[in-house]
C-alpha cells in the first residue's frame, strides 16, 4: 500500500488484483481470490462484473458460482427464454413429484416395496452433495493462492458437477437464470443507466461518495432478485403439495 498526496490519482494495478483507497488516502491492492482473472489491470473488471473484487454483476448480467474466466458474470438470456425454461422446469419437477406420490401409494399396499425409500435416499444424496461441494468449492477458491492453478480448475469442475445434481446451479446458466428472470420483472427504468455507470467505474472509484446512488441502485436490484429466487424455491414445494 502507498500513501498518496491530496488530489493524486494512482490506480495502476496488475491483473488479478483489486485496488482501492483506505482511510488516510492509502491505496491498497488485494488479490482477487474468487476469480483472479476477473480483476483486470488499470482498475478494470471483466465484462458484466463490478464491485469489490469484481464479484458483483451489473444489471443485465448474473453471477455463476463457479464461473472462472475473465468475468464471474454471464449475460442474461432473453426474457421469453427464461419464462419458457422456468415452465419446463416446473413441468419436470411436477412430473417427478407425481411419480413419487404414485410410488408411495403403491408401496403402501406392498410391505416389501422399497421404491419410495430409494427415491428419498436419492433426493437426500443430491441435496447433501450440493451443500458439501458448494462449501468445498468456496474453500478451494479462498485458498487458491496455495494451490496450483490446474489443480484448482479440476477441483472446481468436480464441485460444479456434484452441485448440478439437485438442479439449483442449473438455474444460473446462460440459457436459464432465475436471478435474470427476477431482474427483468423488478428492473427499474434507469437500470440501463446504472449499468452504463457501473461499466465505466474503476476499482478505486467504487467507494466514492458520488457513486453512492449507483451502488445503492445495484444493491436494491440484487436484493429484489435474490428475494425473488428465495421465494420461488421456498414456495415451489408448497405448490407441489397441491398435486
Amino acid at each position: 500500500a502507498v500513501i498518496l498526496d491530496e488530489g493524486a490519482n494512482l490506480r495502476s494495478n496488475k491483473d488479478m488484483f483489486w485496488v482501492h483507497y483506505e482511510e488516510g488516502g492509502i491505496l491498497a491492492w488485494e488479490f482477487c481470490s474468487h476469480n483472479p482473472r476477473g480483476c483486470l489491470a488499470e482498475g478494470g473488471c471483466g465484462k458484466g462484473s463490478t464491485g469489490v473484487h469484481c464479484n458483483a454483476c451489473v444489471p443485465g448480467y448474473a453471477r455463476s458460482p463457479f464461473l472462472d474466466g475473465e468475468s464471474s458474470c454471464f449475460e442474461c438470456p432473453p426474457l421469453w427464454l427464461n419464462i419458457t425454461m422456468t415452465f419446463l422446469a416446473a413441468l419436470l419437477t411436477t412430473t417427478v413429484a407425481v411419480i413419487i406420490a404414485r410410488s408411495a401409494v403403491i408401496a403402501a399396499r406392498r410391505q416389501q416395496d422399497i421404491q419410495v425409500l430409494l427415491w428419498k435416499l436419492l433426493i437426500l444424496y443430491c441435496y447433501s452433495s450440493e451443500v458439501l461441494f458448494s462449501v468445498l468449492g468456496s474453500v478451494i477458491l479462498e485458498r487458491r493462492e496455495v494451490i496450483t492453478e490446474p489443480a484448482v480448475r479440476v477441483m472446481i469442475y468436480v464441485c460444479e458437477m456434484f452441485t448440478l445434481l439437485p438442479g439449483s446451479v442449473v438455474s444460473e446458466t446462460s440459457f436459464w437464470s432465475l436471478h435474470c428472470l427476477f431482474q427483468d420483472l423488478f428492473k427499474q427504468t434507469d437500470s440501463a443507466v446504472v449499468a452504463d455507470k457501473l461499466n465505466m467505474l474503476v476499482h478505486s472509484e467504487w467507494f466514492s461518495d458520488e457513486n453512492y446512488p449507483t451502488r445503492e441502485a445495484l444493491r436494491e436490484l440484487m436484493h429484489r432478485s435474490e428475494l425473488g429466487v428465495i421465494t420461488f424455491w421456498s414456495l415451489w414445494p408448497l405448490v407441489l403439495l397441491c398435486f
